[in-house]
């Protein structure tokens, strides 16, 4: 069984899954290197609707992303979108701020999309998208997922093309496959639907938080200190990579 499940790992992404409070605009994802296949599992509540990646690259570089869903009725309608933020990339209208000197890249799901099965947790996903986009100047570059109709729910994105594991792997994707298999719905339970989010005029005048990028209460990149606090993450990365 362990050598069925490790010989299946070889041929698929590397699995990470985060929590609500992981991966957000302010803590994202970090990829090591963007070459290198792997998959984030993130379920998205109303307080952290977005799913968020980091990476670096150099000018040109050549960058593979997918979006997808775990296969379940309760959520086989839901179409979340991907976008890629990086220098150099043209203006674009996310719906939320994105750092001055930043461009950005969005696709709508696919109408019908593509089933995917993960061989080495038994898993099956729906790809809502597949692309490769050219990052002409290089990185910071971040991925995001979010539903601009106001919805938070179970989502992944993969990047990379390069099957890769290490020795030290092993153990760790060993340990993570009852998360993984639990986010798909096969502990039991069922892929539950994408959480309807309240809208900001329907907040409470007292609430201290603001509307955030798809429509739910969190810390917002749309008021002008989250961008400037985006902004302020995106120079760092620009400086380290100096």
């Amino acid at each position: 069984m362990l050598f069925t499940l490790l010989a299946a790992a070889a041929s698929a992404h590397q699995p990470f899954v985060v929590t609500p409070g992981e991966a957000g605009a302010y803590t994202p994802f970090a990829v090591e290197d963007p070459d290198v296949s792997i998959v984030v599992y993130g379920e998205r509540t109303c307080d952290d609707a977005q799913l968020w990646l980091e990476t670096d690259a150099e000018p040109g570089y050549d960058l593979f992303v997918q979006l997808g869903l775990p296969v379940g009725d309760a959520i086989e309608d839901w179409r979340p979108r991907l976008a890629v933020i990086a220098p150099g990339l043209p203006a674009a209208d996310l719906g939320f701020d994105i750092p001055d000197g930043m461009g950005a890249v969005m696709w709508e799901a696919a109408a019908e999309p593509t089933q995917f099965d993960e061989p080495y947790s038994g898993t099956s996903s729906w790809i809502l998208v597949e692309e490769t986009i050219t990052l002409p100047e290089g990185g910071p570059a971040s991925i995001v997922a979010w539903d601009p109709s106001g919805k938070a729910g179970r989502m992944w994105i993969a990047v990379g093309t390069l099957e890769q594991f290490e020795s030290e792997d092993w153990e760790r994707i060993m340990d993570l496959l009852p998360a993984v298999r639990a986010f798909h719905g096969l502990d039991g339970s069922d892929v539950r639907a994408p959480t309807e989010c309240a809208a900001a005029d329907e907040q409470d005048d007292g609430d201290a938080q603001t509307a955030g990028p798809a429509g739910c209460s969190s810390t917002g990149l749309g008021t002008s200190g989250g961008a400037a606090l985006l902004a302020l993450w995106f120079a760092a990365r620009r400086r380290r990579r100096a």
